[in-house]
Formats: C-alpha cells, sequence, structure tokens
C-alpha cells in the first residue's frame, strides 16, 4: 500500500550499517595518542577532505513517530514533513546562499588546516593534500598505496541551526593506521569510516543571533545586513576558535609523550 520514501531508506540503511559496524568493534569519537604510536610514527599523508561546498541549512526534524510509539505510517508521515521543511528552509535561506558566493569558506579551511599540519612536526606529514569523496573509501583506498605509517583526515561542517538561529562548525581530525603493526593497535576500534584511528579529536564553536525568534525570514534578515557581514563575521570567528582549540590538543600530545 505504501511504498517506501527515499529519505526513509536511507534511515533505515544507515542504522542497520551503525549496526552493523558496532557489532565489528567498540566505536570510538576521539582517540588519544599513546607511545608506541608517537614512537613509530615517522611519516603520515594528511588529507582535508572537501564534501561541502556551500553552508547547510539545518531543520526541525518531526517526530511523530517516535511520539506515537513508531511504526511505518508515521516513519512516512516524519519523511513527508521533512522533506516539505528541507524545501521552505532552502528557499529561506537562498539569499544567504547568494550572499556567501564571494566568500570561499572552503578555501580559509584549507588555508588554516594546512597552517596547523604544518605547526605540529610530530605529525611528520609533508605539506597538506584535498580529497574529495566517502572517507571510508579515502583509508581504503590509501591504505593500500605507500604513503607512510598513517593517513590523516580532516573532516569539517559547517550550517546554520533551525529557524537560522546561529551557525555552526565542526571539525574532525584522525590518524588511521597504513603499516601493519600499527593497526594492530587498535584492533576492535572503529569511527565513522568503519576504521580504528590511532588518533582521532574534533572540536566544535557555534555563534547564536541575539535574541533570536522562532522565524527563519526575521533571523535571515539579520543575517543578511551589510551583504551578510554578520554571518561573514561569525563563521570566520567560528573557524578560528574551532582551529585554536585543535592547534592545543595537537600540542597537548607532544607534552604527554615527553
Amino acid at each position: 500500500m505504501f511504498g517506501l520514501d527515499r529519505s526513509v531508506k536511507l534511515v533505515i540503511i544507515g542504522a542497520v550499517l551503525l549496526l552493523t559496524g558496532c557489532a565489528r568493534g567498540q566505536y570510538v569519537e576521539t582517540v588519544a595518542l599513546t607511545p608506541d604510536v608517537y614512537a613509530n610514527l615517522n611519516k603520515s599523508q594528511i588529507g582535508l577532505v572537501q564534501n561541502q561546498q556551500d553552508i547547510n541549512f539545518e531543520i526541525n526534524r518531526s517526530n511523530v513517530s517516535a511520539a506515537t510509539g513508531g511504526g511505518l505510517l508515521f516513519a512516512l508521515l516524519d519523511a513527508n514533513a521533512d522533506r516539505i521543511n528541507t524545501e521552505k528552509v532552502a528557499e529561506a535561506g537562498a539569499p544567504i546562499r547568494l550572499a556567501l558566493s564571494d566568500f570561499d569558506y572552503t578555501a580559509q579551511i584549507e588555508e588554516h588546516t594546512k597552517v596547523l599540519v604544518d605547526k605540529h612536526s610530530w605529525l611528520k606529514a609533508s605539506g597538506l593534500q584535498v580529497y574529495t569523496g566517502v572517507p571510508a573509501k579515502i583509508v581504503q583506498e590509501k591504505a593500500s598505496q605507500q604513503i607512510g605509517d598513517a593517513l590523516g583526515l580532516v573532516q569539517y561542517k559547517y550550517s546554520l541551526r533551525p529557524f537560522f538561529k546561529s551557525v555552526h562548525l565542526s571539525v574532525d581530525f584522525a590518524l588511521y593506521p597504513t603499516r601493519e603493526d600499527l593497526k594492530a593497535l587498535v584492533e576492535g576500534t572503529l569511527d565513522s569510516t568503519g576504521v580504528g584511528p590511532i588518533f582521532k579529536i574534533n572540536s566544535t564553536a557555534e555563534i547564536a543571533l541575539e535574541k533570536p525568534k522562532n522565524d527563519d525570514e526575521i533571523n535571515v534578515e539579520r543575517w543578511m545586513k551589510d551583504n551578510a557581514k554578520p554571518l561573514k563575521d561569525a563563521l570566520a570567528k567560528i573557524l578560528d576558535d574551532v582551529m585554536r582549540d585543535l592547534d592545543a590538543k595537537l600540542g597537548k600530545q607532544t607534552v604527554a609523550q615527553r
């Protein structure tokens, strides 16, 4: 009677993959650098994964299914409501995307990341690479190449929260083993790539409008003043904050090994 909406299929598939991954090993968000890894890391290749070119707009997701105890019908209702909300938010946020067309945030993230990688010599990396594609596939592909002892991936996401109330940035920095003896050190753990990182840190930052309303148009208008200067300034500020935090966390790793 009912055909599964594509978004519902993706949710179900994602849940199955997550459960499958959990069965293989312990899921980790952060991994501290160990003396063994530090002593045996002689060369790494680090890349920035550039999969996001435009700012994302988040929505308040429908939760009819959760409130009613679940079921296919309610899941379909949630998926349809989310689709409608996504279309409305995209329309409301169109002026923002247009205003940011001359604001190359990806280039700014790349520049900051290169400075970060170059500063911390213990990473044993020669510059910064740029990758696109599914991180799990990048890890699998690079692991079979002669790139050194570890592959580093820097992944980022930035978005405007529901009702455009705040702007948010998150960055993950992880090293994945490409040498068999290093792989053995993290056997039984994994992250979103399906591989166990030998080192992983992350950081987030967020700036909100002062006393924002539950109204897309009003909040968009506030971000859009002076050709979106408040939003551009906020994006630059949270990038600085995240990179400063990652810099401190990377620096602590060498201190801990002394």
